[in-house]
């Protein structure tokens, strides 16, 4: 399926239902000329509801990981203006152009692909988008003969939350959430969603983030400094700070050093040994981890950490709030 051009459907068809109400105004439509109109507006929104979509999605699970195999993503440019009396710039939005993200994903639970748009903000941090991530990852796999593969994460919880808040008379006249020629329009901005890249199957990707969620795991941010101990690597866990992490094996390290290997071919920062100190992806091993002593060094005591049970590491695109919240 092509998706559409680089025109934003939103504020298109709440303009139109402005130019609507101001043509009733001034004209006096006639209630049934008035009707026809109306519905020539609205129906290009004809289809399935918003409540559909949780259906088609989740089914009876709460999260859902949809593999992305198609990303195009749009933002509405700026252009600067010169005020010839105050000798001023003004950098204004061109406010009918699309700032829209424009996703083919894939459904393991129906084994079915789908069409869904978000806003580009949503799916983007600084110069690094969705189709960037998507784009890199194939060059990579390309190069490396690897298979890593971009999931978008919903929650089944947020989604219905921001569906019922989806009404009103404002709602009428500008959706957030609709379907359109076979595209699902998310533009709701509450609508929370994780991009994530990883070279496992949907189904790790699912355990994971269940155990993350339910309090089994822990998100440990890895660096490639070497521990103290065999198979170790210095890390940081949020709310505790620098640690020591001590993996199973030494095929978990390779594999995290791998990860991070990856994010600095995206980020362009080659042998960076913290890409998430950038602030723009993080590289999170997902595991199950107890303390088991301190390590002292220089006069500073580091907890040391044992990974009990390993979910996998993740390349996570930062996206302004705690990772993986409110799924």
């Amino acid at each position: 399926m092509d998706f559409p051009d680089s025109v934003d459907h939103t504020r298109r068809k709440a303009l139109e239902a402005i130019l609507l109400l101001t043509l009733s105004s001034a004209f006096k439509l006639t209630g049934k000329l008035l009707g026809q109109i109306t519905g020539e507006i609205l129906s290009g929104y004809v289809g399935e509801s918003p409540g559909d979509l949780e259906k088609r999605l989740f089914r009876d699970n709460d999260i859902i990981p949809l593999e992305v195999t198609d990303a195009k993503v749009y933002y509405a440019p700026d252009i600067t203006l010169h005020n010839p009396f105050t000798g001023q710039k003004l950098q204004i939005e061109i406010p009918l152009t699309d700032n829209v993200a424009y996703l083919t994903v894939y459904n393991p639970f129906t084994k079915q692909e789908l069409q869904i748009a978000l806003p580009s903000q949503s799916v983007s941090n600084r110069n690094i988008n969705v189709g960037n991530l998507l784009s890199a990852i194939k060059s990579y796999n390309k190069k490396y003969g690897t298979n890593y593969r971009l999931y978008l994460v919903l929650g089944k919880e947020n989604l219905s939350q921001v569906v019922q808040q989806n009404n009103g008379i404002w709602y009428l006249l500008n959706p957030q959430i609709y379907y359109k020629n076979g595209i699902w329009y998310l533009l709701d901005p509450r609508i929370r969603s994780n991009i994530l890249i990883t070279d496992r199957e949907w189904q790790d990707v699912y355990n994971a983030l269940l155990n993350l969620l339910n309090g089994s795991a822990t998100v440990v941010m890895p660096t490639s400094y070497q521990g103290p101990y065999s198979n170790s690597l210095w890390a940081w866990i949020n709310g505790i700070g620098r640690v020591v992490t001590v993996y199973q094996n030494g095929q978990q390290v390779n594999s995290v050093l791998e990860y991070i290997d990856l994010a600095n071919y995206i980020l362009r920062t080659p042998n960076n040994p913290d890409p998430s100190s950038q602030g723009i992806l993080h590289v999170d091993t997902i595991a199950n981890v107890q303390q088991v002593g301190i390590y002292n060094s220089g006069g500073n005591q580091n907890p040391v950490y044992e990974v009990n049970d390993d979910y996998g590491t993740y390349i996570v695109l930062v996206q302004g709030k705690p990772l993986f919240s409110n799924l």
